[in-house]
This record gives structure tokens, C-alpha cells and sequence, in this order.
């Protein structure tokens, strides 16, 4: 599992009844010897829609309280929140 819930989680009973093991982690690693994080940029290299779908905010720089807030905010729906610097 590569996140972290903002809520408790609870398992169904088929997963420990099967002895299924969770190992929780909140970075990238390794999926059988490959990078997950350079998987992840290769699949963004070849499909650059995605981004549109995973980044749902992007502010300023100098908005950085505003991105803050949206990005806590679970109302606000945000995936990834992006900024771009001021010009």
C-alpha cells in the first residue's frame, strides 16, 4: 500500500483469513527491482494527459498558504497540488 489514509483503515475478514501481509509505506520503493518512482515517470512520459487528472490544483508561489489549505482540505478534492513560480 503506497499512501497514507486520512482515515482509519479495517481489513475484511478474507484478507486474514488468506494470512494476507500489509507492509504500509508512504514513499516510493522497489516493485520486484524496478524504481516505482521512475515507473511512474515513464508511464507520465508516455501518457502526459494523466497529469491534467492527477494535478486537480496549481497556484502561485506567493498563494502558498492557499495551497496549503486546499491541499488538507479534503472538501477541496485535491490529488496533487502544484506551483509554479512567479514571474
Amino acid at each position: 500500500m503506497v499512501a497514507l489514509p486520512w482515515d482509519p483503515s479495517t481489513l475484511p475478514v478474507s484478507a486474514v483469513l488468506k494470512e494476507v501481509t500489509i507492509v504500509p509505506a508512504v514513499y516510493y520503493g522497489l516493485h520486484e527491482g524496478v524504481d516505482e518512482f521512475r515507473s511512474a515517470a515513464q508511464a507520465l512520459g508516455r501518457n502526459p494527459w494523466w497529469v491534467d487528472t492527477v494535478v486537480t490544483h496549481r497556484f502561485r508561489l506567493s498563494d502558498a498558504a492557499a495551497a496549503f489549505n486546499t491541499a488538507i482540505d479534503r472538501a477541496a478534492g485535491a490529488i496533487k497540488v502544484h506551483f509554479a513560480f512567479d514571474r
